[in-house]
C-alpha cells in the first residue's frame, strides 16, 4: 500500500548493535558514555541479557534513535519523523 511504512521485525539485541554501529560507537565507547560495564553492554547486543527499560532510555539517548524503535514497537501513527528514523537505520528506502 503506497505511504505505509513496513517495519522489519529484528529483535532487541539487534536493534542495540545496529542503534550503536549507526552512531559510529564501539562497545566500549558506548559502554562508557551509558555508565555501564561493557561486559553488560555486550550481554544486551547478544542477547543473553533483556536489557531494562532504564537502559534501553540511556541506549536511545546516546545513539540518538527512538526508544520506540529499539523496543521494538510500532511507530508511533502520527509520528512524522518515523520515516526518517527507519531511513537513517537504513531499515526502508529513500
Amino acid at each position: 500500500m503506497p505511504g505505509t511504512i513496513t517495519i522489519p521485525d529484528f529483535p532487541v539485541h539487534y536493534r542495540i548493535r545496529r542503534a550503536l554501529e549507526v552512531a559510529g560507537l564501539d562497545p566500549e565507547q558506548a559502554a562508557e558514555k551509558l555508565g555501564l560495564h561493557v561486559n553488560t553492554l555486550y550481554n544486551y547486543t547478544s542477547g543473553r541479557r533483556p536489557p531494562r527499560r532504564v537502559a534501553l532510555i540511556a541506549i536511545a539517548e546516546v545513539t540518538r534513535v527512538p526508544l520506540w524503535w529499539l523496543e521494538g514497537t510500532d511507530a508511533p501513527i502520527n509520528d512524522p519523523t518515523a520515516r526518517g528514523y527507519l531511513r537513517r537505520m537504513r531499515l526502508v528506502a529513500a
